[in-house]
């Protein structure tokens, strides 16, 4: 049978550590310069990178869509072609010759007469 043991209940703001984990490591003070320099020299190299392979990135699916939208109209140009020459069947012809525009007044007879 095991001992009765008493647990230890923590104040607030104080952790209790676990008796069956490692005690915590404690770390020294902060990172060296040259460590803090390689820090953002990695950074700035990840940032680049990802810039860069996102610029390729949309280069190549704006030139597949531009390929994709040339092979698409160049395939239905014969049929563009039939619908342009229906729609032109379907108008009315246009009237030919000079087309004078203008004003018409008439008299009639039972307007008064003009007293100018």
């Amino acid at each position: 049978m095991m001992p009765f043991r008493k647990r230890r209940v923590a104040r607030p703001g104080v952790s209790v550590p676990d008796p069956q984990l490692p005690p915590p490591q404690r770390r020294g003070s902060w990172p060296s310069l040259l460590t803090r320099i390689l820090t953002v020299a990695a950074g700035t190299l990840v940032l680049v990178g990802a810039v860069a392979i996102s610029f390729v990135v949309f280069v190549i699916v704006l030139t597949a869509l531009l390929v994709i939208g040339l092979y698409a109209w160049w395939k239905t140009r014969h049929i563009r072609r039939q619908l342009k020459e229906q729609l032109n069947a379907q108008r009315p012809a246009a009237p030919r010759g000079d087309i004078i525009e203008g004003e018409v007044i008439r008299k009639r007879d039972s307007d008064p007469p003009r007293s100018s």
